[in-house]
């Protein structure tokens, strides 16, 4: 992050395309979504895992596979099986909160977990989203250079 701050501040003593504005700011945001990911992912880490083991929760560690798959791919696509995990986490997620604030009792690891899980969905889909406009705009792997 502080060298995208250096490469701003030097943008105001040389010329620079739009191009070169397009890489740099689509290699920001995904630098910063990266980081929020990393950020979720560690959230989940400190949570007690042993919880989780049973059946009941597999649709969980699918999800893990999902996210992990996800990652994987270029584009950060998820198949349709992965939104049936997460219209089912959604539904999961919101049943405990709402038996939680029934009983006013703080979150659940699970309640937790799912918050996490749902959160770590949303940037893989803000993750796809920029890559579709990393292409729409024809934004090579190039590194950002000054004067392309």
């Amino acid at each position: 992050m502080k060298l995208c701050e250096y490469q701003r501040k030097e943008w105001k003593f040389h010329h620079f395309t739009r191009t070169a504005m397009r890489k740099f700011h689509y290699e920001y945001k995904k630098l910063s979504l990266m980081r929020q990911l990393v950020y979720h992912i560690g959230n989940l880490i400190y949570l007690p895992a042993h919880q989780l083991q049973s059946a009941k929760h597999q649709v969980i560690w699918d999800t893990f596979t999902s996210f992990h798959n996800a990652l994987q791919s270029e584009q950060y696509k998820s198949s349709f099986q992965h939104q049936t995990l997460i219209l089912a986490l959604k539904q999961r997620f919101w049943s405990h909160k709402y038996e939680e604030n029934k009983v006013d009792q703080p979150f659940s690891t699970e309640t937790t977990m799912l918050y996490e899980l749902l959160a770590i969905h949303h940037l893989l889909e803000e993750l796809q989203r920029i890559h579709h406009l990393k292409e729409r705009y024809n934004l090579n792997n190039s590194p950002v250079s000054l004067s392309s």
